[in-house]
């Protein structure tokens, strides 16, 4: 019994241990009062990654479900800073939008690496410094592949990365509250373009990547989502009916590849075209669908987006993030990229927020859980306390029972044995003969004796 106790106890001091020690990790600057941890999950029940992927920049959405600290941070996020896992290196990252009175946030950030198949990667997000000045860098957010990125904010279409690949025209309407922040709508008559510009050019060592989240509005003849042409040369991502298709064209010749299942009406689809030098390949939600063998070729490409291009008539539906890449981009980062960006993001574990004290100490993960709990939570663990409680009392009742239990055995076997090894005492019983010692061992004996047969 003692043993049981002893590894009982043993046990509660590992948990207590666990629960109060701080934090496994330094406080990367002390100017700042708290941080959240932010983990990845490549494995299969998780975003589903096998192969590692590298410069992923990854959409992280804060919301009251998960960080119901807004007021802790600037106004304006100016104090937000993401740190790697070693809590030493700060990752690059921006802004695309911070509303504490709404309490959205869309932040993005460049991962370095992403281990394939692992729910290992761990980063912080620090806020809670009132002196903190901005450091977003939008353009540092991305690798030098990227050519072009529209998040579509209210203001209108910029892009993102370092090429500047500002649009010429653009006359789709901008749709405020759309899958990520803003973006765009189409209605079959408007467009969006992007003038020819080295860093959009088609090359065929690279290859190309067109990607964007597309929500199509009913059933249509052959609509360009996004096209990259000159002249005759065309690589193109649009819908068909209701099914996505990729199209390169090249001296009146064309490769299509199509979406034979699923539909892209109603609902938010992650679509991705990537050609290499002898493939042209169509992705749905991260995942390739169809595949053909192609032979591409330079393009000095400028974009249309949603308006006709060689043929194919103007898009109808919702458009949002939309991206270029002068790269055929891996089957990891395109993965990547759908599984973090979506309203259903697998990719991304939001973790507990723990603060510095003014010792410089940090805030334990049970102190800072206790701070997140709601009032169910609470109903939840006076339960369970209650329960924790009724058992520890009936543990305690069992151990003494059986203590005693042990006892009584102890002095039956001892009499039992004095009996046995003395059979005159149990004549000198039966005879009388010191009946004060006898009798008062003999009860004593079928007393222990009962109770260890109970």
């Amino acid at each position: 019994m003692s043993r049981r106790f002893s590894n009982l106890a043993s046990g509660l001091l590992a948990i207590a241990g666990l629960l109060l020690s701080p934090s496994a990790f330094a406080w990367w600057n002390d100017d700042w009062a708290f941080r959240k941890e932010l983990t990845f999950d490549l494995s299969a029940p998780g975003a589903n990654i096998p192969a590692n992927a590298t410069d992923v920049p990854v959409l992280v959405r804060l919301s009251i479900a998960n960080f119901p600290y807004f007021a802790d941070a600037r106004s304006d996020g100016a104090d937000l800073r993401f740190i790697g896992g070693d809590d030493k290196t700060p990752l690059a990252f921006h802004v695309e939008k911070f509303d504490p009175q709404a309490q959205i946030a869309l932040l993005w950030v460049r991962m370095p690496l992403l281990t394939g198949g692992a729910k290992a990667d761990r980063i912080y997000l620090y806020y809670g410094n009132p002196e903190g000045a901005s450091s977003g860098d939008a353009a540092g957010t991305y690798d030098k592949s990227q050519a072009a990125v529209y998040h579509f904010a209210a203001a209108g279409a910029q892009d993102a990365s370092a090429n500047r690949n500002e649009p010429a025209t653009i006359t789709a309407e901008a749709s405020p509250a759309s899958l990520i922040g803003a973006g765009l709508h189409f209605d079959g008559t408007k467009s969006f373009t992007v003038p020819a510009s080295p860093s959009l050019k088609v090359v065929a060592e690279q290859g190309y990547t067109l990607s964007a989240w597309v929500r199509a509005e009913g059933a249509q003849a052959r609509a360009v989502i996004v096209a990259a042409a000159e002249g005759g040369r065309e690589l193109m991502l649009g819908v068909d009916g209701e099914r996505a298709f990729a199209h390169w064209r090249v001296s009146g010749r064309d490769v299509v590849v199509s979406q034979s299942q699923g539909t892209l009406t109603g609902e938010w689809h992650h679509l991705a075209l990537r050609a290499s030098a002898q493939s042209l390949e169509l992705l749905v939600d991260g995942a390739p669908v169809g595949q053909s063998a192609i032979t591409l070729a330079p393009v000095a490409a400028a974009l249309t987006v949603g308006g006709a291009v060689g043929g194919n008539g103007f898009f109808r539906g919702d458009l949002d993030e939309l991206q270029v890449a002068a790269t055929a981009r891996s089957d990891g980062w395109i993965r990547a990229a759908a599984t973090s960006q979506g309203m259903v993001a697998p990719l991304l574990v939001y973790g507990g927020d723990a603060q510095k004290d003014e010792g410089g100490a940090h805030e334990s993960y049970f102190g800072s859980t206790l701070r997140n709990v709601t009032v169910d939570g609470w109903v939840i663990i006076a339960v369970l306390a209650v329960m924790f409680l009724a058992s520890v009392a009936i543990m305690a009742g069992k151990a003494l029972y059986l203590n005693r239990v042990a006892s009584g055995n102890r002095k039956f076997l001892e009499e039992f044995h004095r009996m046995r090894d003395d059979p005159s005492a149990l004549e000198r019983r039966e005879s009388g003969l010191h009946p004060e010692e006898d009798d008062s061992a003999f009860e004593s004996a079928k007393g222990v004796g009962v109770m260890a047969a109970l």
